[in-house]
């Protein structure tokens, strides 16, 4: 039976602690790569009201400009959709956007459009339509805004 000599035995010390400052660089690297693929943080924005994406970026919400959704106890040839305005402003520049298609009341199906250097998503648009019910309610949409 062969017994380490010390320069052995501080070589392996010294690989496993190379092997340890590794894992924990990477583990770095990982964090680091959750952080930029997190998911995007949804907004509610209602209609008349504006909010700050990031700091120079703002949306404003102008109008609902239309919605034939079909509504929620009914059954309809098609689903319908909706078309909303919006201005995004960046730097002091304003781009008008309209989002419109299909946006369903539990979010799945979602409108995107791209504008600047964001894609815009909207996520849903409430107060869904429902049949034989008055929707005196102003237009809240939620948006998502990805780089």
């Amino acid at each position: 039976m062969r017994i380490p000599t010390s320069s052995t035995l501080s070589l392996c010390a010294l690989l496993v602690f190379g092997l340890v400052l590794a894992g924990c660089d990477s583990v770095v690297d990982a964090e680091q790569d959750v952080a930029l693929t997190a998911p995007a943080v949804a907004y509610d924005l209602e209609v008349g009201n504006s909010l700050a994406v990031e700091p120079g970026v703002t949306v404003e919400f102008i109008e609902l400009l239309s919605d034939t959704r079909c509504p929620l106890e009914e059954v309809c040839q098609n689903k319908g959709s909706v078309e909303a305005s919006f201005i995004l402003e960046m730097d002091g520049k304003r781009a008008p956007f309209v989002l419109g298609g299909y946006v369903g009341p539990e979010g799945k199906e979602k409108v995107r459009f791209d504008v600047g250097p964001y894609e815009v998503i909207m996520e849903r648009l409430d107060p869904y339509p429902m049949e034989d019910c008055d929707m005196d309610m102003p237009p809240i949409a939620k948006l998502q805004f990805q780089k």
